[in-house]
């Protein structure tokens, strides 16, 4: 199973536009030390706006789209493993979250580790970002979705990736 194409709110990648999407992670990156970095700013700097109470800012899409690509290669159960030849191997229960994992290495980041407690990656410029996990909801067919709980061991920022159907997580997001 391959990742075919990404469709965002206003921009959209397939796989020619792979070095492109590269380039944005590098300025990310460059730019931030942890997905959702500008967010943490932003509430740390100003409850208000943090809050909803101010016109929120649209977010950078080099930032959106980093936050995308994080979400991917953490919001999973995929195990990378040692096989017989020494080769890593990803191992899931689905095909679907081995391509997404694939997809979001292809990009430049890296599932270096993974329990049922911790994941450690490493980013785009070749940092590792610890993670524990809070919580995780696996996939059933009556949901239709699964979700992740983590901390960011750096900052201490508490994240939550929700991925599944569309029709359910249609849902789930409230109008802006």
């Amino acid at each position: 199973m391959l990742f075919k194409k990404i469709a965002m709110e206003y921009v959209n990648f397939a796989e020619d536009n792979l070095e492109d999407m590269r380039k944005i992670l590098d300025d990310s990156c460059l730019a931030h030390d942890s997905p959702a970095q500008d967010y943490y700013e932003a509430m740390k700097n100003n409850r208000e706006e943090a809050q909803g109470k101010t016109k929120k800012k649209r977010r950078e899409t080099t930032q959106t789209f980093r936050d995308m690509i994080t979400s991917l290669i953490l919001c999973h159960n995929v195990t990378p493993v040692v096989g017989n030849n020494n080769e890593r191997e990803l191992q899931a229960s689905s095909p679907d979250e081995v391509a997404l994992v694939k997809f979001a290495e292809s990009c430049g980041y890296f599932l270096d580790h993974r329990t049922q407690q911790e994941i450690r990656i490493q980013n785009k410029k070749g940092v590792y970002e610890e993670y524990d996990i809070l919580n995780c909801f696996p996939f059933t067919s009556e949901s239709k979705r699964m979700g992740i709980i983590l901390r960011c061991r750096k900052n201490g920022l508490i994240l939550f990736y929700l991925k599944g159907a569309e029709v359910i997580l249609k849902e789930k997001i409230r109008p802006t």
